[in-house]
């Protein structure tokens, strides 16, 4: 009797069966990478490279958490102590002891400690230390009672839910792209943030610009002729912050020449900050296309993966002046070169500026297309 069907049939439901398995193995791995401790944080104590306890430090001492953690009043982040301040009581204090030999060893090299971070929130939050701790907030707050903590250890779960919960207000989140545009978001969080009110915030028209200014020059008591905030209202658009800098930059200067300002003196004054505003005009595009018009190759070619010099030297020229002119990030310039990564820029700015130095008529080209882009765009 003929076979109806091939040979390889037969093996089919051992296949299934195989494939069922190794799905269900991932399925539970994954479950249990999701919820371990490195992952949900809580409950979360890495091993350090010193065993340094807190309960004896903190607790038992009594050591202001400010002694080791410097200006956290003052910066948004807690730093982690170098050994020099270790070594400011260990001097004296178990000197030789065998447990603080990697203290003693990075304080003579230099080489800092490589401690394991504890307590992470995710990349797209900004969290500031020295506002919660300037308004009274403790530490234990948020960490825990450090000072009964042998080991530290992650003990809060740092979520929207927890930092709601405890300012028991709104929360205002801004962003330059609605949410369902920034990459790595998880889609829990997009469907988080798009339920609440989404508005879009547009620059200020240079009417509301020119009012703002006449406010803060009321508010501080500064007499300043219309022509001048007109030209800071024009020139000084990128947000109302850079704008109200710039006007206080006038009012310290006019205070220690004591003559009236002229719109001379002022754009001399402000020079780099209205270079700064030039640069923020330019944009990728616009220098990708003038480099490639001005070396004769298309458009298209920047953005390819076609290696040859005629091509990959401009592209690197494109890069380069990409991250000269303008304040775009090393990650978002290799995005609008054909989705390169940022090693590839920083490469091919290297590369340009090495060049430039050796070659004096690569370095006028490239001076030549910087001017030529900025003076396009001023």
């Amino acid at each position: 009797m003929a076979n109806i069907f091939p040979k390889w049939v037969n093996t089919v439901p051992i296949k299934v069966i195989v494939a069922l398995l190794l799905i269900k193995t991932a399925i539970v791995l994954g479950i249990t990478y999701y919820f371990s401790p490195q992952y949900t944080r809580v409950g979360y104590a890495p091993t350090q490279p010193v065993a340094f306890s807190h309960e004896f430090h903190a607790g038992t001492l009594e050591i202001d958490c400010r002694y080791c953690h410097t200006f956290v009043e003052q910066s948004g982040h807690s730093n982690v102590p170098g050994t020099n301040v270790c070594m400011s009581c260990h001097s004296m204090v178990l000197k030789d002891d065998a447990r603080l030999a990697t203290v003693r060893q990075s304080y003579d090299s230099g080489e800092p400690i490589p401690w394991v971070r504890v307590h992470k929130v995710p990349d797209y939050v900004y969290f500031n230390h020295a506002v919660h701790v300037n308004r009274g907030i403790s530490c234990v707050e948020c960490h825990g009672k450090v000072d009964e903590m042998e080991v530290v250890y992650h003990a809060k779960q740092l979520s929207m839910g927890f930092c709601l919960e405890c300012s028991g207000k709104q929360i205002i989140i801004a962003s330059d792209r609605p949410a369902n545009e920034i990459d790595r978001l998880e889609n829990r969080l997009i469907s988080r943030f798009q339920w609440g009110l989404v508005t879009d915030i547009q620059p200020p028209d240079f009417e509301t610009r020119l009012a703002i200014l006449r406010n803060k020059a009321s508010a501080m008591n500064l007499e300043i002729n219309d022509e001048i905030l007109y030209f800071l209202a024009e020139r000084v658009s990128r947000n109302v912050r850079r704008m109200e800098g710039a006007l206080t930059r006038i009012i310290s200067y006019d205070a220690l020449i004591d003559r009236k300002l002229d719109l001379a003196s002022v754009e001399n004054l402000l020079s780099d900050l209205l270079q700064e505003e030039v640069s923020a005009v330019i944009s990728i595009d616009h220098i990708q296309k003038k480099v490639a018009e001005y070396y004769q190759i298309s458009f298209s070619e920047i953005l390819g993966r076609k290696r040859t010099n005629k091509i990959a030297f401009p592209r690197q020229v494109a890069m380069y002046l990409s991250r000269t002119l303008t304040n775009v990030p090393l990650k978002a310039i290799g995005d609008a070169f054909g989705g390169r990564d940022h090693g590839t820029v920083i490469h091919a700015c290297k590369q340009v500026e090495n060049m430039m130095e050796q070659d004096g008529t690569i370095k006028r080209s490239v001076d030549y297309l910087g001017n030529l882009i900025t003076k396009n765009n001023s």
